[in-house]
């Protein structure tokens, strides 16, 4: 939850930002349907944020939600008891939606020309191709680090075998999307600000750099997937609640690189949250 006091001319003041993990893909049956267990999950979280909300002069609330609740089968029942319990309406964006909330987000603080933007979730990946800073071509796939995670991998961290089959799957829904070649991915979200800040501890970089080479990335991936101590006790440090999810994350990020002939990472601290308050709130806008 993220708290703002945007000014006349849309620029962002966040207030305040907390953040409650809800793993909500790891909720999820093999019919598709969000257990008992994880809507209440969800539930708990949003109370917590409501009442943190007392505490500031809010003058509006948006709750979203992207594919941990647009993906499922129940949806409706989910919602259902979120707002009988929490007493919140949630908004569900579609991929493209959200794919266009993260370039949004992405754009407040990047400078978008040519490239791939990507926002890796627990439960997918928002995809947009980008040529002269416009958007040519939106949408979201299946491809969370969560899911990815639940469903290929046993124990904490993927083998070689789990590895290569979360990238096979992430090469094979890149290749559907395109086969022009992109000079630089625009990172957003949870996965991509933690390979950053793995980036910069493990190569003792300014904690101001937001630039990831593909090299580095290759190289940390190998280490983790190795279980190398001095990597693994970086994770544990940085960023524990993401050690079991950030091997996949940064496996479906080497895959589009690969596939769209990508160099390097260029990460945004604003996303899809941001992205959503700019399109929907202060542009009036959801095309």
């Amino acid at each position: 939850m993220s708290v703002y006091e945007p000014d006349e001319t849309c620029e962002l003041n966040t207030i305040q930002h907390f953040k409650g993990y809800a793993g909500l893909a790891g909720y999820v049956d093999a019919r598709q349907n969000l257990s008992m267990e994880g809507v209440m999950r969800a539930c708990e979280i949003l109370l917590g944020y409501k009442k943190t909300l007392t505490l500031f002069p809010v003058d509006q609330v948006f709750v979203f939600a992207t594919a941990s609740l647009r993906n499922i089968r129940n949806r409706e029942e989910a919602l259902d008891l979120i707002r009988e319990r929490v007493g919140l309406d949630v908004a569900i964006l579609s991929g493209e939606e959200e794919a266009m909330c993260a370039l949004a987000g992405a754009g407040a603080l990047l400078t978008v020309l040519d490239g791939v933007l990507l926002d890796i979730g627990g439960g997918s990946t928002e995809v947009v191709l980008c040529r002269g800073g416009e958007a040519e071509f939106a949408t979201s796939v299946p491809l969370g680090s969560l899911n990815m995670h639940v469903q290929n991998v046993r124990y904490i961290l993927p083998n070689k075998k789990e590895g290569k089959a979360i990238q096979q799957e992430a090469r094979t829904a890149f290749e559907l999307l395109n086969k022009s070649s992109f000079p630089e991915i625009y990172g957003v979200g949870g996965t991509m600000r933690a390979i950053y800040r793995l980036t910069n501890s493990l190569y003792s970089l300014s904690d101001d750099n937001r630039v990831i080479e593909m090299e580095q990335l290759a190289e940390m991936y190998k280490l983790l997937r190795k279980g190398e101590r001095r990597t693994l006790t970086r994770v544990l440090r940085l960023m524990p609640e993401r050690a079991h999810t950030l091997l996949p994350g940064m496996a479906i990020v080497k895959m589009a690189a690969s596939v769209f002939g990508c160099e390097r990472v260029l990460v945004s601290d604003y996303g899809v949250r941001e992205g959503y308050l700019l399109r929907r709130v202060l542009w009036g806008t959801s095309e």
